[in-house]
């Protein structure tokens, strides 16, 4: 009698045993065989027989996984957007740190700047934390508490949309097969706000001479 865990193998009518690992595990396993003759036939009773197998399960290379705000996000111009709560960006990779555990993430916007205030753990392609794109290599934990800090300002007195797009790239990290760089955008609405100067321009002269004096 063969004995074996129904959640990891299934006898297949052509193929026979087939084993499957558990999801996203790499290394080594073990198949153990137990036959028990039921003490067909003869004297001495049941005997028993026990084998092992050893699997090795190769490591495959898992895409990492942007978590992006899914709710609209707004901001008034001029004014600074701050990715927390409900905006907060994370990513994640399963098989990351069975590597060296960095990854590179881009972040770009076409409206506005950037700029990530907690950069420990961090290292910059072009030695800056700001600007209207940041590529950044760290691992999954110091990159997500930068995250926590990222601040979005539009160009000044602009308003309209802008779009954010965060880029990861596992560098390899880690298995076989190649995972392109995943990316997810996040739209971003900039309101107008009417200026004081602006609002001077609608008011009758009377009115306008009374305040300027």
């Amino acid at each position: 009698m063969a004995v074996f865990d129904p959640y990891f193998f299934k006898l297949c009518e052509k193929s026979g045993l087939i084993y499957l690992g558990n999801q996203d595990v790499n290394g080594e396993d073990v198949l153990t065989i137990t036959t028990n003759d039921l003490g067909n036939f003869g004297e001495g009773g049941a005997l028993i027989k026990q084998d092992t197998v050893n699997i090795k399960i190769n490591p495959v290379n898992d895409a990492p996984i942007n978590t992006i705000p899914q709710n609209q996000i707004t901001v008034d111009e001029d004014t600074d957007l701050v990715f927390t709560g409900d905006k907060l960006i994370r990513i994640s990779d399963v098989d990351a740190n069975e590597g060296t555990g960095e990854l590179k993430v881009t972040l770009a916007v076409t409206q506005g700047r950037l700029t990530l205030q907690q950069t420990t753990g961090l290292t910059f392609a072009s030695d800056n934390s700001n600007g209207t794109q940041i590529i950044f290599t760290g691992t999954v934990t110091d990159i997500n508490q930068a995250l926590e800090s990222l601040v979005y300002r539009g160009n000044e007195n602009y308003n309209g949309s802008d779009t954010l797009s965060i880029i990861t790239d596992d560098l390899g990290n880690t298995g076989s097969g190649v995972i392109p760089p995943v990316k997810n955008t996040i739209a971003i609405t900039v309101n107008p706000v009417m200026m004081l100067q602006s609002l001077l321009l609608f008011l009758p002269p009377k009115l306008l001479k009374k305040i300027l004096v």
